[in-house]
């Protein structure tokens, strides 16, 4: 568990204590591919950084992992910040293609008023002062925006996720979920969704001049 010492037998246990005892849940479930990927990593974050998952990087130092438990837990801070720039750090454990359906994989190639979508490159967030502007008019900062592009995290197997997902979501609407709503949190979907298609996009762009350059070689004939 995130938030107190109990050890469950399983993922799926552990999120139904979580969700139970805690009040915890995984923001943006509906969106949610990777749920043992999530897990892990936030447990990284409380097991090994000793981080509050609500305080972030502005949290107090913690060195242990009962001590950041415990402000967890009488803070009631047993919960994720994901919220603008935050939310950015945990994109990769989301799909958010199917908020725009007719989208698809298809990057755009204009933004709103027809205008060309700025080319996301290495140089351009390596500049200070770039800001990428998301489609709710809020702004992410470079530093954020670079150190989203920048992160790879590990790519797991979904086919443990796909069998615990159906189980969360159904425990989650039992315990009074509701799943994306309200103005606030269809709005945050479209901005994560905005910038996950941007960083495929550049992702495209690497992997083609990658193979633009590779050299080829001439078949040696034997004679």
């Amino acid at each position: 568990c995130l938030f107190c010492s109990s050890i469950s037998s399983s993922l799926e246990n552990n999120i139904n204590h979580m969700s139970v005892k805690h009040g915890f849940f995984l923001p943006d479930a509906d969106y949610l591919v990777d749920v043992e990927g999530m897990v892990t990593y936030l447990g990284e974050k409380v097991g090994e950084g000793h981080m509050c998952l609500w305080c972030g990087e502005k949290s107090k130092m913690f060195h242990t992992v009962q001590a950041v438990q415990k402000h967890m837990v009488d803070k009631g801070h047993c919960k994720i910040l994901f919220e603008k720039e935050s939310a950015l750090e945990f994109a990769d454990f989301y799909d958010y293609r199917s908020s725009y359906p007719d989208q698809g994989d298809t990057p755009m190639e204009t933004g709103e008023g027809g205008e060309e979508e700025v080319e996301v490159t290495e140089n351009t967030l390596d500049t200070e002062g770039y800001e990428l502007v998301l489609p709710s008019g809020a702004t992410i900062g470079h530093r954020s925006l670079w150190k989203y592009y920048k992160q790879n995290l590990p790519q797991r197997s979904s086919e443990g996720s796909s069998t615990v997902l159906p189980k969360m979501l159904a425990q989650y609407r039992a315990l009074g979920w509701t799943g994306v709503t309200g103005e606030v949190a269809k709005t945050r979907v479209k901005d994560m969704a905005f910038v996950q298609r941007m960083k495929n996009r550049q992702r495209m762009q690497l992997g083609l001049k990658a193979n633009k350059f590779q050299p080829h070689f001439r078949c040696q004939v034997m004679f």
